[in-house]
């Protein structure tokens, strides 16, 4: 898996111009592993200690429109936000701070 901050591209989504992102550049799992929920989890985890270390921010990545992976990115928040060339580009955005709870 590759995930990092963005260097800024124009056919990122207008959302997260101007401001700092993730982007996810791709996810390499064996072929037998595929369908079993590694990559999904795998990618929680990532984003999880992602946002643990830098603080919640939106991530972008560029799909192949023809990929069997575009379901996973769907069912973890992504959405589609354009096409480049043969690629969906697609955002997921930054997850809700929780608020602050006040002391006793």
């Amino acid at each position: 898996m590759l995930l990092g901050r963005a260097i800024p591209d124009p056919a990122d989504p207008a959302e997260v111009r101007g401001q700092r992102y993730f982007r996810l550049l791709g996810i390499v799992l064996d072929r037998e592993e595929r369908g079993r929920g590694i990559g999904s989890e795998a990618l929680r985890q990532a984003l999880s200690a992602l946002y643990d270390t830098y603080g919640p921010m939106p991530v972008v990545l560029e799909c192949h429109r023809e990929n069997p992976a575009l379901r996973l990115y769907r069912q973890l928040g992504f959405r589609v936000t354009g096409e480049h060339g043969t690629d969906r580009v697609m955002l997921l955005p930054s997850p809700a701070k929780e608020p602050a709870h006040a002391s006793d």
